[in-house]
């Protein structure tokens, strides 16, 4: 169902401004056959409301809260896609890193090195000095400085330097 959305929302703005100037109007009418011509207008407009009112409550049930809902399926679908790519894409790396070590085969058309990198691994988080925590809500490792205080030849408890490798394809 296509509608002015603007149009529907000037009508019941304009409408409900129109219901309270003819209940006021009601309120200082002595003459019964008047009285009854504002009521029947009343009552005519609130019937007019009503229906625009259920046309967006229809709307607003069925059209948007499904399209919401397509929606959402689709992000999920998206979402569990991309996570099956990337899963795919570590295993087919971890293939290409094994026959690097195994072969020194690093290919042709794109050419695949192994790049080790170090970082932090937080063995025990309660163990850390606070110099080595940053604070927020929750204490946070500073892994960096906890990394360099590590390479310095301090002894930080709680955490270690581990090596990482990775596949790099250009």
């Amino acid at each position: 169902m296509q509608i002015n959305e603007h149009e529907f929302g000037n009508f019941l703005i304009e409408s409900a401004e129109t219901l309270g100037a003819f209940i006021d109007t009601l309120e200082g009418v002595d003459d019964d056959e008047t009285r009854q011509a504002i009521e029947y207008e009343l009552t005519k407009l609130s019937g007019e409301i009503s229906q625009r009112v259920d046309v967006l409550n229809y709307m607003i049930k069925h059209d948007i809260e499904a399209d919401i809902s397509k929606l959402d399926n689709v992000i999920k679908a998206c979402q569990d896609k991309k996570q099956v790519l990337k899963n795919r894409q570590s295993r087919l790396k971890d293939i290409v890193k094994m026959a690097i070590k195994t072969t020194g085969e690093k290919g042709n058309a794109f050419k695949a090195h192994i790049r080790s990198t170090e970082s932090v691994e937080i063995t025990d988080e309660s163990l850390l000095p606070d110099a080595y925590k940053q604070k927020t809500i929750s204490y946070t490792p500073k892994k960096k400085e906890i990394k360099q205080a590590i390479k310095d030849g301090k002894k930080v408890d709680g955490a270690r330097i581990i090596t990482k490798e990775s596949v790099v394809i250009k």
